[in-house]
């Protein structure tokens, strides 16, 4: 039994595109334009860093979901920055406090305008005093900032836990008088 062809199976077989290499000409290219396409693609890479410009944070693409290659690129990073900081400079930006002379004589007895300096308990009382309302503004590190705040909510849910912890609980044994 044969089978017959429809004539549309091989039209679409006579226009079929041809691959591209079968319509260009064999050409043979001189040494010279092969050593400078081997120069060229040498260090080529479709990487978008070169080999020289990657960042520190650089984890290779084949590497990236693993975990220790990551945690030894962080490692390295950490390392570096610990090496550095004997060698940086202290970043201190202080506290100012805006105070009249007045204000300074009354508030911080100890003050010494020669030596710019002030006892420690005086300033703290004082500032411990500010706190509160528009009068202190801190910025600083958010990190501790938040760790700070963290502390004194604990501080103060722990004094209401003990507050209401050294008061007769409501389902005490003690006998309740009801009124009628």
């Amino acid at each position: 039994m044969t089978v017959k062809k429809h004539s549309t199976t091989k039209k679409l077989q006579s226009t079929a595109r041809k691959p591209a290499t079968a319509l260009a000409p064999k050409v043979v290219l001189p040494a010279k334009y092969w050593d400078k396409a081997e120069k060229v693609f040498e260090k080529f890479s479709l990487s978008r860093f070169t080999q020289d410009s990657r960042p520190a944070t650089y984890v290779p693409r084949l590497k990236e979901n693993d975990p220790q290659a990551v945690r030894d690129v962080q490692r390295k990073l950490i390392t570096q920055q610990i090496k550095a900081l004997p060698n940086a400079d202290a970043l201190n930006p202080g506290m100012t406090l805006g105070l009249t002379p007045a204000e300074m004589k009354k508030l911080l007895p100890s003050f010494d305008k020669d030596a710019g300096t002030v006892e420690l308990s005086e300033l703290l009382a004082l500032l411990r005093q500010k706190m509160k309302g528009t009068e202190f503004y801190a910025t600083g590190n958010p990190t501790l900032n938040r760790l700070a705040l963290k502390s004194k909510y604990r501080a103060q849910a722990r004094a209401i836990i003990d507050a209401i912890q050294q008061q007769d609980p409501p389902h005490s044994k003690k006998k309740q008088r009801v009124s009628q």
